[in-house]
């Protein structure tokens, strides 16, 4: 569905809150998607939960069945404000919703996906599984771009 992602934050002048929108699909959905706000809170005294929902309601190519993609997905952050080394930032992300194209040997129309995971300092200390699947299938994500300018020579420009 994504042939890139990219999600701009904004902080309002007014009251502080941010707010965002997502580009996806070669960049080209800037502002296609609605804008909710980022709320976060205290869990604790050293846990800060991010929470950010997203509704994704894109146009499916006609080559691939055409329709609509719809779901909610969610990204929950867990950080200690602290940023001590032995606690890492944590992520854990789902999605709701009806299944995505590429799942057409699915005999449902409605999944939940999910996944959590924490941040590590370099590609080197990602699993060895899981470095030898980016390598085999996804060498794209070995490195981060360099800069916005790369992004566009990979994905389009917007």
């Amino acid at each position: 569905v994504y042939g890139g992602q990219m999600i701009d934050y904004r902080k309002s002048e007014e009251d502080g809150s941010i707010t965002y929108s997502v580009e996806a699909s070669k960049r080209s959905l800037k502002d296609a998607l609605p804008e909710m706000k980022v709320t976060s809170r205290m869990a604790g005294p050293h846990q800060m939960m991010i929470n950010i929902p997203v509704f994704v309601d894109i146009p499916i190519a006609e080559e691939r069945g055409g329709g609509r993609y719809r779901a909610w997905e969610f990204y929950d952050f867990g950080v200690d404000p602290s940023f001590p080394l032995d606690r890492p930032p944590t992520v854990s992300w789902s999605r709701q919703g009806s299944v995505p194209p590429f799942t057409d040997k699915m005999n449902s129309q409605e999944a939940v996906l999910k996944f959590s995971g924490y941040r590590v300092e370099s590609y080197e200390e990602l699993p060895d599984r899981m470095r030898m699947e980016v390598e085999r299938a996804y060498p794209l994500f070995i490195g981060a771009p360099r800069d916005e300018k790369e992004v566009q020579e990979i994905f389009g420009k917007r």
